[in-house]
This record gives structure tokens, C-alpha cells and sequence, in this order.
């Protein structure tokens, strides 16, 4: 009799063991990194995704902070990981042909505009752009100075330096950006500015 009793309650056991197993979607459900399950389904905290949230969505995210799942770069850093320096597509020299529909008659004496050519070499630093040199030979102006990259656009730095205009000297500060098209094309504005003279320069550069 006891036999029986024993056996009845072994069997009774089994099957509230399997009654729950087959009730409780998340009976054989695991969620990795603090996933919790949801009626058979792993809810996956901020960063993770997959079936048990397996996947760390910024597991390569360098340079940068994971929100949201998704990769945001800190200041000077691009692509999809962060993993890309900003300031290196602008590093090189660059070439093209100055546009000065503004510039004084007086600084053009006999140069003709169609063939001034610029040539602009922007050098690296550890921390950002060290130098800009804008060199337009047999123009009258030309830029050095340090510059700052936001994404794809590069801003010169203003400098001044001095010139002569009509026999004078005069101080003329001069600065810039530069917008990638494409890995090999820059479209560069320079702004020329003193107490008496103002003008603009535009140049479609090429990658060198």
C-alpha cells in the first residue's frame, strides 16, 4: 500500500513538473545580459539585441559612447564604430584654380585670374590640423594658418598678414573653409579682409 502511495505522489510530481514546464513560455527561455523574458520572447536592455540578447550592438564602438544602441562619436571622430580620425581626408596637398569676381583691379595689375592656381598642403598634428598653407603663386595674398574639422568642412583659421596695396602697407586677414565633395574634391572659400580692401575667393581643389 505504501508502494502505491509512493508511486502516486512520484507521478503526481512528474506531471505538476511538466504541467509547468508546458504552461511557462519562458520555462527553457534564457536572456543573456540582463534580458528579461516576456511570454516566450527575451526583452533586451539598451545596447543588445538576438533571439536571448547575445548581440552588444557597440562591442566595437571606439572613440565614442554607445546610447541607444547606437555608436556617438566624441569630437574629432567619424563612422559607423567611431573608428575613423575626421581630420585625415583633409591631410594632403590639394590643387585648382582660383575665382575672385570681387577682387580690386588694383591687386591684379597684369595677372590674369584664369591662371592663378592654388595650391593648399594641409599638415597633421596630434590633435588637429597644425597648418594650412594656401599658396597662390603671383597673387598677392597668401594664408597660413591652423584650422578646425567639423565632419566634412574645414575652417581656416584667420591670419593676418601684411601687404603692399597702391604703395601702402596694410594688414590684411585672411581665412577659409573647406568642404569635401568627395574623397578627392575639396570646394575651398577664402575671405580677404583690412580696412580697405574686401573680397572673396572660391576653388574647386583636387586631391594631390
Amino acid at each position: 500500500m505504501k508502494k502505491i502511495i509512493y508511486l502516486s505522489l512520484f507521478l503526481l510530481s512528474v506531471g505538476l513538473v511538466t504541467f509547468n514546464a508546458c504552461t511557462d513560455p519562458c520555462g527553457d527561455v534564457v536572456c543573456n545580459n540582463g534580458g528579461i523574458c516576456d511570454e516566450g520572447i527575451c526583452d533586451c536592455p539598451e545596447g543588445f539585441s538576438g533571439t536571448n540578447c547575445e548581440i552588444d550592438l557597440c562591442a566595437d564602438c571606439t572613440n565614442g559612447t554607445c546610447t541607444t544602441g547606437e555608436c556617438v562619436c566624441a569630437p574629432g571622430y567619424e563612422g559607423e564604430n567611431c573608428d575613423i580620425v575626421s581630420k585625415d581626408k583633409f591631410i594632403g596637398i590639394w590643387s585648382g584654380i582660383f575665382d575672385c569676381p570681387t577682387l580690386p583691379d588694383s591687386l591684379l595689375e597684369d595677372i590674369d585670374l584664369s591662371e592663378i592656381t592654388v595650391n593648399m598642403e594641409v599638415l597633421n598634428n596630434i590633435d588637429d590640423i597644425e597648418m594650412v598653407v594656401l599658396d597662390a603663386p603671383d597673387f598677392p595674398i597668401d594664408i597660413f594658418g591652423s584650422a578646425k574639422i567639423s565632419g566634412d568642412v574645414m575652417t581656416i583659421t584667420p591670419q593676418t598678414e601684411t601687404i603692399d596695396y597702391e604703395g601702402i602697407m596694410i594688414e590684411v586677414t585672411g581665412s577659409g573653409t573647406g568642404t569635401l565633395v568627395s574623397e578627392t574634391t575639396m570646394n575651398l572659400e577664402v575671405k580677404i579682409e583690412s580696412l580697405i580692401i574686401d573680397f572673396d575667393c572660391t576653388a574647386t581643389l583636387e586631391k594631390q
